[in-house]
């Protein structure tokens, strides 16, 4: 696929580029490229793909029945990545090109790593997955509400056996804000 594609030969020349416009449309051509590496041939957008190949394994058999497949056997590594970690795969991979092309002088990147998909910690360099929300809203927000009532569940159940005693503890007056 590679060898036949002139598009994706000047792509990956053009990976180390420091011109923010061709830097922008390598990003999509080599997006497409790996909708292609996973058989998707008339998509350019990974996010579509991932959906597309999972929703072909566990896509519910009518469109009004509840998904509630279990995943026993499921590998989510033989889905391509989602955008935003593409993105971190595409500034690491340009950076260590960059550093590898210009080996030979004695400044060979002006790029930071900081800035090309990765952080530091402790002292060591760690891979920035992505950057964004986890989930998408819609399904945060389902899962914040269903903890909300479940909890909103359970403090009635506790005020119905507590209401003999009126004294409150400080542990029971903790409110832990996190839910993710």
């Amino acid at each position: 696929m590679l060898e036949k594609s002139n598009e994706y030969q000047l792509a990956f020349e053009n990976i180390i580029t420091d011109d923010d416009k061709i830097l922008e449309t390598t990003f999509v051509i080599l997006e497409k490229f790996i909708c292609q590496m996973y058989g998707v041939q008339n998509s350019s957008n990974v996010n579509d793909v991932r959906f597309h190949l999972f929703s072909s394994n566990f896509q519910s058999k009518k469109s009004d029945e509840n998904f509630e497949k279990k995943f026993r056997n499921f590998d989510s590594s033989s889905l391509p990545p989602c955008k935003a970690e593409l993105l971190q795969h595409f500034l690491r991979v340009r950076y260590v090109t960059k550093l590898w092309r210009n080996a030979h002088l004695k400044h060979p990147t002006s790029l930071s790593p900081v800035a090309s998909g990765w952080t530091i910690n402790d002292d060591k360099y760690d891979f920035v997955w992505f950057v964004g929300d986890q989930l998408p809203s819609s399904v945060a927000d389902i899962i914040i509400r269903n903890d909300t009532l479940l909890e909103e569940n359970d403090n009635s159940q506790d005020d119905d056996m507590n209401t003999s005693n009126s004294e409150s503890d400080d542990d029971d007056d903790y409110e832990d804000a996190s839910f993710l």
